[in-house]
């Protein structure tokens, strides 16, 4: 008996460390690298007839680092590879170091690959800033994305016809207070002869608390969570973000205060080159009109009143 219970604690002593070590080896070299898509539909009401489509990606919190080309490259082609109408990013480009000395990105060589998200200037691509970025250098940041031909809504508005009947109009606050907007900075409204698609853009979810509900946004799209970046199985953080939502908003799509919210994992990650059970993202969001989709089947809020369920999602690794 004292046998077996010794073989049992010898053999326990070597498959922690081993299972620990498989685990961290996954979360370092493999989970990073698995860049994934999702992808849905969301209905926009004031849109006539069921044939109109704008897709919209959505990519966010690059966190590039020196040597990061290649893989800001394939983020890149895997966006192109979908042909969306609208390129959206929201922020963190840059990995910004304690150490200003460490931070020496190759910034045009970043502008001349994220240029190439619109196609040769077919693809309208529009971006806010983040945390990472006004530490790296927000002056810095910005001229290497207004070099790409990537306008800022940092802060400003955009107002983009596709079609004869689509319209969708953005609009962005500055992000330099990482929870809230600024009490000096004003949102932007849309037009009172707007009925398309509204899209909210900043870099932290927290920001939609500040959204006045009567500006009449259909969608928020933010990043900075990272999806909690290392869970445990079924996307809960293991390291809390400082949030004024919480933690259940770390990932997908939700309602606050009657406003739509969508937050992406991103496509990088901060501090340590980890991910656990929370894969790098990119996203495509088809703006349709609610015609497209039975009722019944796009939204449902009957597990949790504050939780948006879309349709399936089809998800697709890269």
């Amino acid at each position: 008996m004292k046998r077996n219970i010794r073989k049992i604690l010898i053999a326990g002593a070597i498959a922690v460390p081993a299972a620990a070590l498989c685990l961290f080896a996954w979360a370092y070299w493999v989970e990073p690298n698995m860049l994934t898509e999702t992808r849905f539909k969301y209905p926009i009401p004031e849109w006539n007839g069921t044939s109109n489509r704008v897709r919209v990606a959505v990519a966010g919190d690059f966190h590039a680092r020196p040597g990061d080309a290649p893989r800001l490259r394939r983020v890149v082609n895997a966006i192109r590879e979908r042909s969306p109408d609208l390129v959206v990013l929201v922020g963190d480009y840059a990995f910004a170091s304690r150490d200003p000395a460490e931070n020496t990105l190759n910034l045009p060589l970043m502008s001349e690959i994220l240029s190439e998200l619109r196609d040769g200037g077919k693809t309208p691509v529009f971006a806010c800033l983040g945390n990472h970025d006004y530490a790296y250098g927000a002056d810095k940041i910005r001229k290497m994305l207004e070099d790409a031909g990537i306008r800022i809504l940092e802060p400003g508005t955009a107002r983009l016809r596709f079609g004869d009947e689509c319209e969708v109009f953005l609009g962005g606050v500055r992000n330099h207070l990482i929870s809230r907007i600024a009490p000096e900075d004003a949102v932007p409204f849309p037009p009172e002869d707007f009925y398309g698609a509204a899209l909210f853009v900043v870099h932290s979810p927290d920001l939609v608390l500040d959204l006045p509900r009567e500006a009449g946004y259909a969608l928020t799209l933010a990043g900075h969570t990272h999806g909690g970046q290392v869970c445990l199985p079924g996307h809960i953080p293991l390291v809390p973000h400082a949030s004024r939502i919480g933690d259940q908003y770390a990932h997908g799509m939700f309602e606050e205060g009657g406003k739509d919210v969508f937050v992406t994992r991103g496509v990088g990650e901060s501090r340590l080159r980890l991910r656990l059970f929370c894969p790098p993202e990119i996203v495509f969001i088809d703006l349709v009109p609610t015609e497209a989709l039975p009722p019944s089947q796009w939204r449902s809020r009957a597990v949790n009143p504050r939780k948006i369920v879309l349709p399936p999602e089809e998800k697709a690794g890269k």
